[in-house]
């Protein structure tokens, strides 16, 4: 494709910034089955920082190898949690320094398609701001946002394991109702957990009666969420204390 770039090779591929607090949709957005890779019928390549290192010599040797796999795949290339890559440089930080240089001069001469997820936007250096082509943001989730979430996870739940899972009625309306549970600031992956411990707890509870019922099935009630609940509650309150008193 067409660059505007007056170096032949340089800013040929598209940056694409998703950026803000954890489990709100970032990777989500990219990396699943019916969001960007697949719209774009496209192979998906999801990378950490462990998969590419923290050393700027060997940063760059990784750096060219997925590089180039995603431009000879096709592929949407995700870097997910790049914070570290993208963190503003300091005189003092020279390791750092390397490491963020690195990757500026490696992401350039991409020529494919490059996401990068970050919950720390504030803190990206400036050299990266002239060479992402899309910035998104996102917000916390909103308490109907929540619900939504909640209804996807206990959809794809009953497509799943309907014949051994079975979340009561009761349970759902507490989880979707409830204005407590509406008010715990829950993202996207805590209700995740939350719901798969409140399964756990209840296929314990199943195993633990040493009689299973006839049907096989373990049924989630809203007891064992009231429980999981209640100590995400406890813990965001207690998170908010601390980081009060930090101020």
């Amino acid at each position: 494709s067409w660059s505007a770039d007056f170096i032949e090779g340089k800013g040929a591929g598209q940056i694409v910034l998703l950026h803000g607090p954890p489990g709100v949709g970032k990777t989500y957005t990219v990396g699943t089955t019916t969001c960007i890779a697949a719209w774009l019928e496209r192979p998906l390549l999801s990378l950490t920082v462990a998969d590419i290192g923290t050393v700027e010599t060997s940063v760059e040797f990784e750096l060219v190898k997925w590089f180039r796999l995603a431009e000879a795949w096709n592929a949407i290339l995700l870097v997910d949690e790049a914070d570290i890559l993208l963190e503003q440089r300091k005189n003092r930080g020279l390791a750092r320094n390397g490491l963020v240089s690195a990757f500026l001069r490696r992401m350039e001469y991409f020529r494919g398609m490059l996401f990068l997820t970050t919950n720390r936007v504030g803190q990206i250096d400036d050299a990266f701001m002239s060479r992402i082509h899309v910035a998104i943001g996102y917000e916390s989730l909103t308490p109907e946002i929540r619900r939504k979430v909640w209804t996807s996870f206990f959809d794809k739940l009953e497509r799943e394991r309907a014949d051994k899972i079975v979340i009561g009625e009761n349970a759902k309306k507490y989880v979707l109702e409830d204005k407590g549970v509406q008010n715990i600031n829950l993202n996207g992956r805590e209700i995740r957990n939350a719901l798969q411990t409140a399964i756990t707890m209840a296929e314990h509870e199943c195993l633990a009666k040493k009689k299973p019922s006839g049907s096989g099935l373990v049924f989630v009630e809203e007891g064992h969420f009231r429980r999981v609940l209640r100590l995400s509650e406890k813990f965001h309150t207690y998170i908010t204390k601390i980081r009060m008193e930090d101020e």
